[in-house]
């Protein structure tokens, strides 16, 4: 008989630590997550510019399908700097376009950054790109969908980038 007791007491609690735990929460993953890397920089007359690359990852087990504008990809881009700015690429044709990026797959851009103020040495300098997100709606047509890329709602962020971090590894300036 307390063979029986201990068995259903042991069992009783079992029971209820188990209903009672929180339960665990599933790692949430972003479906779409905003990277940049250095890619080299030159003096061009008093002008510092810089080459980056922005990676977009679709982390999702879907395509991923984006509006974006044949030459002035870089309007879809906000940086956060004081110091640092995008330069404009030359265009003579300029159309909506759909960028569609695979499941576990990244979709790369080349920009360039030009330093607006020279008060602040260029390696000093910290900045974040962010990148418009529009995804493609079949309900409307492409050229009204590229007209929400300027307006920066749906801005993913990269996290910080330090051109310090490049020049020491890539040498001196």
């Amino acid at each position: 008989m307390t063979n029986y007791i201990y068995r259903w007491t042991f069992l009783l609690t079992v029971l209820f630590v188990s209903c009672t735990l929180p339960k665990q929460e599933k790692l949430k993953i972003n479906p779409v997550t905003h990277s940049v890397t250095l890619g080299g920089y030159f003096t061009c007359d008093t002008t510092d510019y810089i080459f980056i690359k922005s990676s977009l990852t679709n982390n999702s087990e879907d395509s991923l399908f984006c509006v974006t504008m044949s030459c002035s990809g870089e309007s879809a881009y906000k940086i956060e700097s004081n110091y640092l700015s995008k330069e404009a690429n030359w265009c003579f044709s300029n159309f909506p376009m759909l960028i569609k990026v695979a499941p576990h797959k990244s979709f790369d851009y080349f920009l360039r950054l030009i330093q607006t103020q020279k008060n602040k040495n260029l390696w000093d300098i910290n900045f974040r790109l962010g990148y418009n997100l529009v995804l493609r709606d079949t309900t409307k047509e492409l050229s009204s969908q590229a007209e929400q890329i300027a307006d920066m709602k749906n801005i993913i962020w990269s996290d910080t980038v330090h051109l310090k971090d490049f020049w020491m590894r890539y040498g001196t300036y």
